[in-house]
């Protein structure tokens, strides 16, 4: 799934920056509660809120994301 590429993608751009999500979340004014549900698979996220936690928080758009996430 897509979704699944796009947590993938996640992971690896966290440890690629060697950033935490925590401090993603802080930069992007994102709530963690959010986006912890979402890389858990519990409840998914808005193109839009997507798109603009990746832009702000790792300078990437989705499809970098997704590239990665292969």
């Amino acid at each position: 799934m897509i979704t699944d590429q796009i947590r993938k993608g996640i992971k690896i751009a966290l440890a690629t920056d060697g950033k935490t999500m925590r401090e993603v979340c802080r930069t992007t004014e994102m709530p963690e509660s959010t986006v912890y549900r979402f890389m858990g698979g519990n409840n998914d996220i808005s193109v839009v809120r997507l798109d603009r936690f990746l832009r702000e928080g790792f300078s990437r758009t989705l499809m970098d994301i997704l590239e990665m996430g292969k």
